[in-house]
C-alpha cells in the first residue's frame, strides 16, 4: 500500500468585503449613530430591528449619519446591506431622564 498526501498552499488572499470594517457608535446612543468605514457609493440600505423582529426604520444610506431620535430606548440590530453583501451589529438606543 502507499499513501499519497495533497497538500494546498492559498497562493492569494481574498480581499474583505468592505462591509468587514464597518463601525457604529457612539454605542449606547442617544439621537445619532455614526456609521464609520462605509463607502456611501455602493449604495447601502440600514434597516433597524428590535428585539422581536420588527423592523422600526428603514432607508437607503445616503449619510453616514442616522437620526434615531424617534426610535424608543432598546435594544436593536442594525442590518446595512446592498444587493451583494450585507452586516449586522446591535446597537442600544438610551434615553436620559
Amino acid at each position: 500500500d502507499s499513501v499519497r498526501i495533497i497538500s494546498r498552499v492559498p497562493t492569494a488572499i481574498a480581499p474583505l468585503p468592505p462591509t468587514s470594517n464597518i463601525k457604529l457608535y457612539p454605542n449606547p446612543t442617544q439621537n445619532y449613530v455614526t456609521i464609520a468605514n462605509i463607502d456611501l457609493s455602493l449604495h447601502y440600505n440600514i434597516e433597524i430591528i428590535n428585539t422581536v423582529g420588527q423592523a422600526v426604520y428603514q432607508a437607503p444610506l445616503s449619510q453616514n449619519t442616522v437620526d434615531l431620535s424617534k426610535v424608543a430606548a432598546g435594544v436593536y440590530y442594525v442590518v446595512i446591506s446592498n444587493d451583494t453583501e450585507s452586516v449586522t451589529q446591535k446597537l442600544v438606543v438610551a434615553r436620559l431622564r
